[in-house]
């Protein structure tokens, strides 16, 4: 994106900031828009690169939009402000469950969307961002706005039917990965050892299980056997897992994350 667009985000929740930090260029102002006054200003004293405006001030101002608040927020939100929307600004919806079709009705055809997908490990620039848009965003537009999410982590273009699949897997993932170490950490302290320490192996162990994925490009199921001694320590958990149904479980979360997605396609169709 070039340095003349102006970035704005709409809501400073959690993600907002993650936005707002991690999206802005050295030096670039970013507009924000926040219906909670007291929580704005607080926020702008910690970011002074932020310029705090009325949504209607930031939907004139922007040519590009993030959306960082509920999905239930975007129909009202939108119907109240289309007419302020350019007809070029790139609007980019992190929303749950929104399809392209239902994003664009909101604004009444104005402006270019993007779905874009991120999870928690954006704030330190580790997330997974999928993302999908349709074949009328401008290809420069699109190209320079990925470029800038490279920021936040590694960055897929999915078609639309597969974005439910990334927010069970991606997005609400880090939920799962963060119960897993707990647990972990938990079977630690019963073995004797102390919970500050039980953390740090647990989350250590994932981080360098996932870099290995990452890095070597090797199936799962090779690196873990290379870890899986005949008759060892590691084959005897890997069967308490199997026994417990842990992968079954996995199976399960995701699907039902998925579902709930699709779910709430339907309900703002």
């Amino acid at each position: 994106m070039p340095k003349t667009d102006t970035l704005g985000i709409i809501g400073v929740g959690n993600m907002g900031a993650v936005f707002a930090g991690g999206l802005a260029e050295e030096g670039e102002e970013v507009l924000l828009s926040e219906v909670d006054g007291a929580k704005l200003e607080r926020f702008v004293r910690e970011h002074p690169h932020c310029i705090p405006l009325t949504t209607v001030a930031l939907l004139q101002r922007a040519s590009c939009v993030v959306f960082a608040i509920k999905p239930g927020i975007y129909p009202p939100l939108l119907s109240e402000n289309a007419r302020h929307i350019g007809e070029e600004t790139l609007l980019i919806s992190l929303a749950a469950g929104l399809t392209l079709k239902q994003l664009q009705s909101f604004s009444q055809g104005r402006g270019h969307w993007v779905r874009l997908m991120p999870n928690v490990a954006a704030s330190i620039g580790e997330g997974m961002l999928s993302l999908c848009t349709s074949e009328q965003v401008p290809k420069g537009r699109l190209e320079g706005f990925v470029r800038r999410l490279g920021a936040l982590g590694r960055v897929d273009m999915l078609p639309e039917e597969l974005m439910n699949v990334a927010t069970a897997v991606s997005g609400s993932g880090p939920a799962y990965g963060f119960v897993f170490i707990e647990a972990l950490a938990d079977a630690a302290v019963r073995l004797g050892m102390d919970r500050a320490r039980a953390y740090i192996h647990a989350a250590q162990t994932l981080q360098g299980a996932a870099r290995l994925c990452l890095e070597t490009a090797l199936p799962p199921a090779q690196l873990k056997d290379s870890v899986t001694t005949p008759g060892g320590t590691t084959a005897e958990g890997l069967y308490a897992l199997e026994a417990a149904g842990f992968r079954k479980a996995v199976l399960d979360a995701v699907f039902a994350a998925g579902s709930k997605a699709s779910q709430l396609s339907q309900k703002n169709s």
